[in-house]
Protein backbone atom coordinates (compact mmCIF):
# COMPACT_ATOMS: atom_id res chain seq x y z
CA UNK A 1 0.00 0.00 0.00
CA UNK A 2 1.52 3.39 -0.85
CA UNK A 3 0.14 5.89 0.78
CA UNK A 4 1.17 9.68 -0.56
CA UNK A 5 -0.11 13.17 1.16
CA UNK A 6 -0.05 15.89 -1.50
CA UNK A 7 -0.03 19.74 -1.66
CA UNK A 8 0.39 22.52 -3.74
CA UNK A 9 -0.47 26.46 -4.22
CA UNK A 10 -0.55 28.78 -7.01
CA UNK A 11 1.40 31.76 -6.33
CA UNK A 12 0.43 34.54 -8.26
CA UNK A 13 1.67 38.24 -8.88
CA UNK A 14 -1.14 40.19 -9.63
CA UNK A 15 -3.66 37.43 -10.10
CA UNK A 16 -1.63 35.37 -12.72
CA UNK A 17 -0.55 32.48 -12.05
CA UNK A 18 3.58 32.39 -11.79
CA UNK A 19 4.38 28.55 -10.50
CA UNK A 20 2.85 25.67 -8.76
CA UNK A 21 4.82 25.51 -5.61
CA UNK A 22 3.86 21.79 -3.95
CA UNK A 23 5.34 18.80 -1.62
CA UNK A 24 4.69 14.90 -1.39
CA UNK A 25 5.48 13.13 1.84
CA UNK A 26 5.36 9.16 1.48
CA UNK A 27 3.68 7.86 4.65
CA UNK A 28 3.05 4.48 4.26
CA UNK A 29 5.53 3.73 7.12
CA UNK A 30 4.24 6.02 9.44
CA UNK A 31 0.60 4.68 8.98
CA UNK A 32 1.81 0.81 9.39
CA UNK A 33 3.55 2.51 13.08
CA UNK A 34 0.47 4.10 13.73
CA UNK A 35 -2.00 1.24 13.03
CA UNK A 36 0.54 -0.91 15.02
CA UNK A 37 0.38 1.65 17.99
CA UNK A 38 -3.40 1.25 17.95
CA UNK A 39 -4.06 -2.13 17.76
CA UNK A 40 -1.40 -2.50 21.12
CA UNK A 41 -3.35 0.25 22.65
CA UNK A 42 -6.75 -1.69 21.95
CA UNK A 43 -5.13 -5.27 23.51
CA UNK A 44 -3.53 -3.58 26.42
CA UNK A 45 -6.60 -3.49 28.50
CA UNK A 46 -7.51 -7.26 28.06
CA UNK A 47 -3.31 -7.86 28.39
CA UNK A 48 -3.59 -6.08 31.86
CA UNK A 49 -7.14 -7.81 32.93
CA UNK A 50 -5.56 -11.44 31.71
CA UNK A 51 -2.57 -10.50 33.58
CA UNK A 52 -4.63 -9.45 37.06
CA UNK A 53 -6.64 -12.59 37.03
CA UNK A 54 -3.22 -14.70 36.83
CA UNK A 55 -1.95 -12.85 39.53
CA UNK A 56 -4.83 -13.55 41.79
CA UNK A 57 -5.43 -17.14 40.84
CA UNK A 58 -1.84 -17.59 41.71
CA UNK A 59 -1.76 -15.79 44.89
CA UNK A 60 -3.50 -18.59 47.18
CA UNK A 61 -1.28 -21.32 44.77
CA UNK A 62 2.36 -19.92 45.76
CA UNK A 63 1.41 -17.80 49.46
CA UNK A 64 -0.30 -21.24 50.61
CA UNK A 65 2.94 -23.42 50.49
CA UNK A 66 5.40 -20.07 51.32
CA UNK A 67 3.32 -19.56 54.64
CA UNK A 68 3.39 -23.58 55.05
CA UNK A 69 6.98 -23.67 54.42
CA UNK A 70 7.78 -20.68 56.96
CA UNK A 71 5.13 -22.08 59.21
CA UNK A 72 6.86 -25.73 59.35
CA UNK A 73 10.65 -24.13 59.74
CA UNK A 74 9.61 -22.39 62.65
CA UNK A 75 7.88 -25.25 64.33
CA UNK A 76 11.19 -27.37 63.80
CA UNK A 77 13.72 -24.30 64.80
CA UNK A 78 11.28 -24.23 68.28
CA UNK A 79 11.80 -28.23 68.46
CA UNK A 80 8.27 -28.56 68.78
CA UNK A 81 7.91 -31.82 68.65
CA UNK A 82 11.27 -32.59 70.23
CA UNK A 83 15.01 -31.76 70.03
CA UNK A 84 16.76 -31.95 67.35
CA UNK A 85 20.03 -33.72 67.86
CA UNK A 86 22.13 -32.68 65.14
CA UNK A 87 22.81 -28.76 65.22
CA UNK A 88 23.12 -28.87 61.44
CA UNK A 89 19.53 -29.70 60.62
CA UNK A 90 18.72 -26.32 62.24
CA UNK A 91 20.75 -24.31 60.22
CA UNK A 92 19.23 -25.89 57.19
CA UNK A 93 15.98 -24.79 58.88
CA UNK A 94 16.91 -21.48 59.24
CA UNK A 95 18.10 -21.51 55.53
CA UNK A 96 14.76 -23.06 54.35
CA UNK A 97 12.49 -20.44 56.62
CA UNK A 98 15.46 -17.46 54.97
CA UNK A 99 14.90 -18.59 51.60
CA UNK A 100 10.83 -18.83 51.92
CA UNK A 101 10.82 -14.90 53.45
CA UNK A 102 12.52 -13.94 50.79
CA UNK A 103 10.28 -15.31 48.20
CA UNK A 104 7.28 -13.90 49.78
CA UNK A 105 9.05 -11.03 50.02
CA UNK A 106 8.71 -10.95 46.22
CA UNK A 107 5.54 -11.98 45.72
CA UNK A 108 4.23 -9.92 47.55
CA UNK A 109 5.78 -7.13 45.51
CA UNK A 110 4.64 -8.17 42.89
CA UNK A 111 1.47 -8.98 43.57
CA UNK A 112 1.25 -5.00 44.87
CA UNK A 113 2.79 -4.00 41.70
CA UNK A 114 -0.06 -5.46 39.73
CA UNK A 115 -2.74 -4.07 42.57
CA UNK A 116 -1.31 -0.40 41.74
CA UNK A 117 -1.13 -0.92 37.84
CA UNK A 118 -4.82 -1.96 38.41
CA UNK A 119 -6.07 1.05 40.29
CA UNK A 120 -6.66 -2.03 42.90
CA UNK A 121 -4.73 -0.57 45.80
CA UNK A 122 -6.74 1.97 47.90
CA UNK A 123 -4.35 3.83 50.83
CA UNK A 124 -6.63 3.39 54.70
CA UNK A 125 -4.58 6.00 56.60
CA UNK A 126 -4.33 5.29 60.14
CA UNK A 127 -2.59 6.77 63.30
CA UNK A 128 0.25 4.26 64.62
CA UNK A 129 1.69 4.13 67.85
CA UNK A 130 4.83 2.29 67.28
CA UNK A 131 5.81 1.46 70.90
CA UNK A 132 2.79 -0.07 71.18
CA UNK A 133 3.24 -2.39 68.14
CA UNK A 134 6.57 -2.99 69.52
CA UNK A 135 5.32 -4.29 72.40
CA UNK A 136 2.23 -6.03 71.42
CA UNK A 137 4.68 -7.91 68.29
CA UNK A 138 6.76 -9.07 72.01
CA UNK A 139 3.86 -10.34 73.88
CA UNK A 140 2.45 -12.21 71.20
CA UNK A 141 6.21 -13.56 70.67
CA UNK A 142 6.90 -14.68 74.30
CA UNK A 143 3.04 -16.40 74.24
CA UNK A 144 3.92 -18.45 71.19
CA UNK A 145 7.40 -19.52 71.43
CA UNK A 146 8.18 -21.62 74.27
CA UNK A 147 11.77 -20.67 73.58
CA UNK A 148 11.79 -17.14 74.42
CA UNK A 149 13.49 -16.41 77.37
CA UNK A 150 10.91 -15.19 80.65
CA UNK A 151 13.79 -12.27 81.39
CA UNK A 152 13.45 -10.74 78.08
CA UNK A 153 11.08 -7.67 78.04
CA UNK A 154 10.09 -5.00 75.75
CA UNK A 155 10.10 -1.72 77.26
CA UNK A 156 10.63 1.77 75.84
CA UNK A 157 13.51 3.79 77.02
CA UNK A 158 12.85 6.92 74.87
CA UNK A 159 10.10 8.38 77.31
CA UNK A 160 7.77 10.41 74.33
CA UNK A 161 5.28 8.44 72.69
CA UNK A 162 6.39 7.58 68.57
CA UNK A 163 3.27 8.00 66.69
CA UNK A 164 2.76 8.54 63.14
CA UNK A 165 -0.09 10.17 61.96
CA UNK A 166 -1.07 9.02 58.56
CA UNK A 167 -0.02 5.47 57.79
CA UNK A 168 -1.18 2.90 55.68
CA UNK A 169 -1.82 -0.11 57.92
CA UNK A 170 0.10 -2.25 55.15
CA UNK A 171 2.93 -0.57 56.64
CA UNK A 172 2.02 -1.42 60.37
CA UNK A 173 1.86 -5.27 58.95
CA UNK A 174 5.20 -5.04 57.80
CA UNK A 175 6.58 -3.63 60.73
CA UNK A 176 4.82 -6.56 62.66
CA UNK A 177 6.44 -8.79 60.22
CA UNK A 178 10.11 -6.75 60.80
CA UNK A 179 9.86 -7.12 64.24
CA UNK A 180 8.64 -10.86 64.35
CA UNK A 181 11.20 -12.21 62.65
CA UNK A 182 13.98 -9.96 64.12
CA UNK A 183 13.00 -11.61 67.33
CA UNK A 184 12.83 -14.44 65.66
CA UNK A 185 16.43 -14.68 64.60
CA UNK A 186 17.70 -12.89 67.97
CA UNK A 187 16.13 -16.05 70.04
CA UNK A 188 16.74 -18.94 67.31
Amino acid sequence: MLTLLLGGEFLADEGTPKYLHGSYQYTTERKRVETHLAAARDKAPEASAAKTAFLGAMSHELLTPLNAIIGFTDLILQETVGPISQPGYLEFARSVRTAGQRALAVFRDVLMMAELEADLFPLHLEEIDLCALAEAVVREFRRTSTAFPNSCMYGSRIGIDLILPSVDHRVAVEIIDELDDALFELVF
